[in-house]
């Protein structure tokens, strides 16, 4: 989310007051019937968009399409009434809180390991040219929230768990890692919590979806978008190969033991183990 052309005229000081005013006014519009799919940065939320825009829409989507179909908090007017009753998927990077909801909203929470995340954000930067300091440094600020407007990773997450326990939302929690080795299934389960039954549901229908929507055509799609064109700095893809290096090869022993310090109530809200031995940080993000 950035601020309007507008909202950068008020003094810096002021600013954080501002974005969270904007935000809110955001949220306010949204309808009962849509549905929020909301996720940190860097956790497959651009994979889980494609799947959902082919599913609900009969059509295979690319780079420049999706982001009309299932579009951001800040350009959703006029998204698609793709849900029954008219409703919209939008998605928002925003922390979920009980003022930023309408009672009984439904929030589809995509998670996954805040070590993974930490990592490919850590190469996303770096690709941006916006960090050449090692992963030590990248976790300190990570951990702080200082990577971007929407607070430290663990607080995200506990944020839509707790929304859910306050009764004030209803949340389904899909995490990224059961996406990518149960696809059709969790797709079919994501469908069903915004009410979206047969044809569209069918195991066939949403197997058809998953294999137009693999890492490889992913990556074909990511050749011919204009948008993603038009962002890239430096060739590389944005669809990166799965990674080789693991956790404990590229962040210090120290920064793992704060990490796990510091997100172990996230890590487990997820269903992760605190220590973590996967190497999978080349995310369809």
């Amino acid at each position: 989310m950035v601020l309007s052309v507008a909202s950068r005229l008020v003094p810096a000081t002021l600013r954080p007051v501002a974005r969270r005013g904007l935000v809110r006014w955001r949220h306010a519009r949204l309808r009962q019937t849509d549905v929020l799919l909301v996720s940190y940065p860097k956790s497959g939320s651009t994979w889980l968009r494609f799947l959902l825009a082919d599913a609900l829409t009969s059509r295979d989507a690319d780079f420049d399409s999706v982001r009309d179909t299932v579009p951001p908090l800040d350009r959703y007017r006029h998204a698609p009434r793709l849900l029954p009753g008219g409703g919209r998927v939008i998605r928002s990077h925003e922390p979920m809180a009980p003022n930023r909801v309408r009672q009984g909203q439904r929030v589809i929470s995509l998670v996954r390991d805040g070590r993974d995340v930490a990592l490919s954000y850590l190469a996303h930067e770096r690709r941006y040219g916006r960090f050449d300091g090692d992963a030590g440094q990248f976790v300190d600020q990570f951990l702080a929230g200082r990577v971007d407007p929407y607070g430290p990773w663990h607080e995200h997450v506990l944020a839509s768990t707790s929304l859910e326990q306050a009764g004030r939302a209803r949340v389904l929690q899909v995490r990224y890692e059961d996406l990518r080795t149960r696809p059709v299934d969790e797709l079919a389960r994501i469908l069903s919590f915004c009410d979206v039954g047969p044809p569209r549901a069918d195991v066939d229908v949403l197997a058809a979806v998953v294999a137009r929507n693999t890492k490889e055509h992913m990556r074909a799609k990511e050749t011919r978008s204009t948008f993603l064109t038009s962002l890239n700095p430096d060739g590389t893809p944005f669809v990166r190969p799965d990674a080789r290096e693991r956790w404990s090869d590229l962040v210090p022993a120290t920064e793992r033991s704060r990490f796990e310090r510091v997100c172990g109530g996230a890590l487990i809200a997820g269903g992760y183990e605190l220590k973590h031995t996967r190497a999978d940080h080349g995310a369809i993000e």
